[in-house]
């Protein structure tokens, strides 16, 4: 049992989202398959350790992170969902949607670890918490990556992806471009993750891993901002699946170029074609992109897509 002592509390009518039952017609359902018994057991081998992020957008949901740890001698498979989330100075039943979610962790090595995040809803009031993890197991050399699966429109296969992009993958959906990206992200078994990155690096896509990665300092600003940003790599992960993504050369100067026309397209979409007015260096940065996408290509292979000379060279 865990227990985190004033929890801020999110907005009940989040930005990247109409409604939560809208979020779910869309096609962002959590799902989890049938597991057949494994060797060993998860809930006698695995023990967690987590508390609430602090540094989620501020219309995503809340999320406990932290890390399972096997420590039995043998590899262990499974998953982790929270069995109770109670405010600790309440006898009342457990937080309503606590345990909607399932993560799958795949397997862990002996003595090795997980992260892993749950996402636990948007309207925790600010309190102190405890909560309970139960483990299920999985079959030996089970896949898992200790983050939410996404189920994508006109896909049967789950999106693993941080749940701090949730709104992101909302706003992607909405747009035909986006669904594609979406599609084939899912059905080419791309992990989409955020961490910090190099000052100045808005996202990456890390071929060998077939992971897209955001920037963390993103999740100040809006969804559809961070959209447009995961529109450029997940085009990066398209191509890799396609076998046209070059680490160097010219075809590696000409997969740039392709990213940003994809980003163009996403954000000007994703503002019905006017874009928004430049409030800050990232909007300011996605507007210029768009304008010369559209209006001076050449102008948009000096400004931006030179800039990756020291990748592609």
């Amino acid at each position: 049992m865990r227990r985190l002592v004033s929890l801020g509390s999110k907005t009940s009518a989040p930005a990247c989202f109409l409604t939560a039952a809208l979020t779910l017609s869309m096609g962002f359902l959590i799902t989890s398959a049938p597991m057949a018994h494994a060797q060993a057991d998860a809930a006698r081998c695995f023990s967690a350790e987590g508390a609430f992020a602090s540094d989620t957008p501020s219309d995503g949901q809340n999320l406990i992170e932290g890390t399972v740890t096997n420590r039995c001698t043998d590899p262990v498979a499974g998953t982790i969902r929270l069995t109770a989330l109670n405010r600790t100075e309440s006898s009342d039943a457990s937080v309503e949607g606590f345990s909607k979610f399932e993560i799958r962790l795949g397997t862990i090595a002996p003595g090795g670890s997980q992260g892993f995040q749950i996402p636990v809803g948007r309207d925790l009031e600010q309190a102190s918490y405890t909560w309970r993890y139960g483990f299920r197991s999985m079959p030996a050399g089970s896949q898992g990556y200790g983050l939410p699966g996404w189920r994508v429109t006109h896909s049967d296969v789950g999106l693993y992806a941080d749940a701090r992009l949730e709104g992101d993958l909302f706003q992607l959906n909405k747009v035909e471009l986006g669904q594609q990206l979406l599609w084939a992200a899912a059905n080419n078994g791309v992990v989409l993750r955020t961490e910090r990155l190099a000052p100045g690096i808005y996202g990456a896509y890390r071929m060998s891993a077939r992971t897209v990665l955001i920037d963390r300092r993103l999740m100040a600003y809006g969804c559809r901002r961070r959209a447009a940003i995961l529109a450029h790599e997940l085009q990066h992960a398209l191509d890799h699946a396609e076998g046209k993504l070059r680490p160097s050369g010219s075809k590696c100067f000409a997969n740039e170029e392709d990213a940003f026309m994809a980003q163009a397209r996403v954000w000007a979409a994703l503002w019905d074609y006017r874009l928004p007015s430049s409030s800050n260096s990232v909007r300011t940065e996605l507007n210029d992109i768009t304008r010369l996408a559209v209006s001076d290509p050449y102008q948009l292979l000096g400004d931006y897509v030179a800039a990756y000379d020291h990748e592609c060279s």
